[in-house]
């Protein structure tokens, strides 16, 4: 029963958009009381709405509030030294514009058609990933990255979650969760509280677009 009138609240109309606005009203609090830049503002208030927008499947809107969201966290990451996430950005610019193209040509009305991984296919690229983060992270070992392993975490795992939205898979929302959840260790270190926020507000967010996927 309880389940059910869960199932009930989320699949609401309007749910999203009550959704999207506490995550803007939590991205103003934590600017008021951490007194962060006004740029981490503006990257979370657009990271907020993409988010939840690509939860929704709906294709209008997402890519706009996500080119903003890049744009404004490539800034951030280039003053923190973080060398892959700023390549993971750039990788995002490309992905997205393909993804805009086959989105719209899988699409219902304005909501993309999702589609589902087979487990044994998804085990492996899990291998993929685990081995893909070892190798980038020696890597960045002989770069001046503040962070090499967690950033190779991130941005590796990231990458490929990104290549299963825009293919439509859903279980990139599994993914996305390990980056995120990664990310907040990452930002915690770091000291930039407001983007732990962020990436806690966005981990919600998963659960809610793996279940919106369906």
């Amino acid at each position: 029963m309880l389940k059910n009138k869960i199932c009930k609240i989320l699949d609401g109309e309007y749910f999203w958009v009550l959704f999207a606005l506490i995550g803007v009203i939590i991205q103003v609090v934590s600017y008021a009381v951490t007194q962060d830049s006004f740029l981490s503002f503006i990257s979370g208030c657009a990271g907020v709405l993409s988010v939840v927008l690509c939860s929704e499947k709906k294709v209008s809107g997402f890519y706009f509030w996500s080119f903003l969201q890049i744009i404004t966290f490539s800034i951030i990451c280039f003053q923190e030294n973080l060398w892959a996430k700023l390549f993971e950005n750039a990788f995002y610019v490309v992905t997205l514009l393909g993804g805009l193209f086959i989105w719209n040509k899988h699409k219902d009305g304005d909501s993309v058609v999702p589609r589902e991984m087979k487990n044994h296919n998804l085990f492996l690229l899990a291998l993929v990933n685990a081995g893909l983060v070892i190798v980038v992270s020696l890597l960045l070992n002989s770069t001046s990255d503040s962070m090499p392993f967690m950033d190779s975490v991130t941005t590796v795992t990231a990458v490929i979650a990104q290549i299963l939205m825009i293919t439509r898979y859903r279980e990139q929302w599994i993914f996305w969760i390990a980056v995120d959840i990664a990310s907040i260790v990452l930002w915690v270190v770091l000291g930039n509280y407001y983007m732990v926020i962020q990436y806690m507000f966005w981990t919600l967010n998963c659960f809610y677009g793996y279940y919106k996927w369906k």
